[in-house]
Formats: C-alpha cells, structure tokens, sequence
C-alpha cells in the first residue's frame, strides 16, 4: 500500500486512499480507493469496434510493465486481463497489485503464491511446471509471459487451453511475430515491453495522437498548430468517451494555461456539439469565458466568429456577468476587423441582454455610427435594426429616430441603403 502510494505512473491505476477497518471481532476490512475506473472486460467487446483504441491499450499495457519490471526493478505478478481497467477517458489502467514485488525477493515462495492466485491461462511454463530456477537471474519474464497472453486474449478471445495460443490468426499480422517472441519457452530470449512498444502497430494514428496529447505542453507553437489542425478533421472518428474526457480536458487546458492557439477552439467546439447540455455547462462554458478575457486579437476573433455557435449554450447571467464586459472592449480597439465584429456579435447575444448591457451597446454603438470606416457606420445601423425588438421601448424609439436621421443625411450609399433595416426589421 505504501508503495503504491508513492508510485506514480499514467498508465498504472492510481492509489488515492488506503488502509485497513477493524472490527470488534479482531479482524478487519482492508480497503482501497483508486481513480474511478471500470474492468477492461466490460469493455473490451465496445473497443475491439476501435482499433486505434486497442492499440493505444496495448501500448499503455506494456508501458506500465516496462515502468514496473525495468525502470523499478518490480515483479508485477498478476498481469491479466482482469487486471486492467479503463478510465473515463477509456485509457487502460493496470492493476491488480497484490503480487507487486521487488524483483530480488521473488523467490521460490513467491512464485509458489503467485501459482496459486494467477489463473493458469497466465501462467509461464516454468511457474507451471515448478521450475523456478529458470526465473531466478530474471523474474520479471514471467510478466512477458503474461503479457503475450492477454495481448493474445485482447484480440483473440479467452485462452481455453495452451494449444490456443498456437492459433493467432485474429491478431494484426504486424505484431504476430513479437507475440511469438513474447512466448519463448526460455526467459531470457522473451521479448521485452522495450522492444513491444517498437512494433509498427503502434504507428497507427490513434496512438500517435494521444502520445502527443501527453506532451502537449512542452510541443512549440509550430506543433501545436499542425496537430489543431489536423485534430478537428479527426474528431468526428474518435471514440465519444475518449473525445470527452481525454481530448477535451487537454484542449481546455492548453487554451487556457498552455498557451494553446486559435486553431484548438475547432476541435474543442467540435467535441461540444456532441455533450449534452449538463457536460456542456461543465465542461466548455468555464473554458469559453476565460478566453472573452484573452486580450490577444488572434483568440478574440475566432471566439467573435463562433459567438454565434456557443449563445445557445450561455445563460444571461454568464453573458452579461461574465463575457459582455471583454466582449464590449472590441467596440474601442484599435484594429478596424475587431471592432466590426464586434459590433455584428451584439445580434447574437441581444436576447440574452440585460437593460443595463444594453443601454451599454446603445452608447457604444452611438459612438460607432461616427466611426470613420464607412464599413462600421454601416453596419452598427443594421445590426440596431436587427436588435431594436430586444431595446426597451423608449430607447428604442429615440435610438432608432437618430439612427435614421444620420444614415438619411449619410453620402455613404451602404450607409442610406441600410435604413430598410431600421424601418422595416
């Protein structure tokens, strides 16, 4: 228990809480709390429809044993599938640490204990047969055995007998070889998680994409452009659950302490249009309006252009507490593209205006009917037009006489064209 406290490692089931609960009896229940995950075996009919998600699996599996057996000189024991588990994320996580030993105390009694708590299907030829020795210069083979079968059983099905390992016909080709490798009858010449992770399998694009998730925030501007990119053209073919929960906490994260650029606002909004209302106002609403608060144009404009996407989804309170105070900082900027769309981003949000933001828009749009682009005059006259329904009566009336009366006196023609807007919408 203490271990696995201490012992951290992504592709591991995390340890939160654990300890024993006696009783009055003089025993006692021995509890342990981890992260909230689910068997692998209840899943693993669902993942096998994804095959990107069984190669990202395979490739965490045999991550974690190289972390244990190799970089923590640790005997796992138990590898099997009832050992492993999926977050919410559908990531693989392994457990099952009950064997979990250093490897210099794996002796004979140990792989005695080990033969009676690990299903036979597992089991090495040596740890069957009782010849141990063969384990004691390496007993972490006896993991890489354990490893050939239930890669074998992810794609395969549940090893009946030994002779069933002899049929692998459902396993890709490209990893057929290594798994061979992993089942030499000799310890030392099975092949080792290292050289697994090596295997063209994990070339697939899956895999690629979430190993460059994990490093997200250490990739360069450059990078992370290129995979924003190409990530909102791969959106729609990731697993739901993993899109939620691993794609887009890691998305809300580089936008808003990453330095993430403009482009992870696509496949962000893309995984949103799937969550239901409740993941919705969880998930994106608080990502959303911190970046309203980014005063880099190259955020404050995509977000203006997909305003009208994410309306739906933001309440009055949000809107007007929230997101106009950083929304209304475009109607002064500088840069003439801002200020206009801004101003064409008021019709959108005019619904869900309060009297007091809106007597805001009013003096702001005021001051735009003067601005010297004819392109802003012009349309803050349309965009009144298109919002007069939502002024209060009296303002209205006074806004839109005045309105009327600049763009009749205007030489612009857009300009005069647009009192249609003010006298008909």
């Amino acid at each position: 228990v203490r271990r696995l406290r201490t012992m951290k490692h992504p592709y591991l089931l995390k340890c939160i809480e654990a300890g024993e609960q006696l009783d009055q009896k003089g025993g006692g229940t021995i509890y342990v709390v981890t992260e909230p995950v689910q068997p692998l075996e209840d899943v693993l009919d669902g993942l096998r429809e994804s095959p990107g998600s069984i190669a990202w699996g395979i490739y965490t599996l045999a991550a974690a044993i190289k972390f244990l057996n190799i970089d923590c000189n640790i005997v796992h024991g138990q590898v099997c599938i009832a050992s492993l588990f999926v977050d919410k994320g559908m990531d693989w996580k392994l457990g099952g640490f009950e064997l979990l030993v250093e490897a210099s105390a794996a002796d004979g009694a140990y792989f005695a204990t080990a033969k009676e708590i690990l299903p036979k299907r597992y089991q090495s030829p040596e740890i069957m047969r009782g010849q141990l020795d063969a384990l004691a210069r390496i007993p972490v083979a006896a993991d890489w055995w354990a490893l050939g079968c239930t890669v074998f059983e992810v794609f395969c099905g549940t090893i009946r007998s030994v002779s069933d390992l002899k049929n692998s016909s459902a396993m890709p080709g490209v990893l057929q070889e290594d798994f061979k490798r992993m089942l030499q009858s000799n310890p030392s010449a099975r092949l080792r998680p290292a050289e697994l992770l090596g295997n063209p399998l994990f070339e697939e694009e899956y895999v690629s994409l979430q190993l460059f998730l994990e490093t997200l925030n250490v990739k360069d501007a450059v990078e992370k452009d290129r995979f924003f990119s190409k990530l909102a053209e791969r959106v729609p073919n990731l697993p739901k659950q993993a899109a939620q929960y691993k794609v887009l906490p890691a998305l809300n994260n580089s936008l808003e302490y990453g330095g993430g650029s403009a482009r992870a606002l696509e496949p962000l909004l893309k995984i949103a249009s799937v969550l239901s209302e409740d993941e919705y106002q969880e998930q994106v609403v608080p990502t959303v309006i911190k970046l309203f608060a980014n005063t880099d144009r190259q955020m404050r404009i995509p977000l203006l252009e997909r305003l009208p996407g994410m309306v739906a989804h933001l309440s009055a309170k949000v809107i007007n507490d929230s997101i106009f105070q950083h929304v209304s900082m475009g109607f002064v900027d500088t840069s003439a593209i801002l200020r206009e769309m801004t101003v064409k981003a008021v019709v959108p949000l005019a619904p869900k205006l309060n009297a007091r933001t809106m007597q805001l828009v009013m003096r702001a749009f005021a001051k735009l009917q003067l601005d010297e682009e004819a392109a802003i005059r012009t349309n803050t006259t349309i965009c009144l037009g298109k919002i007069a329904s939502h002024i209060d009566a009296p303002t209205r009336e006074k806004v839109l006489l005045s309105s009327q009366r600049a763009a009749a006196l205007s030489r612009t023609p857009d300009l005069r064209a647009s009192l249609t807007h003010l006298t008909t919408d």
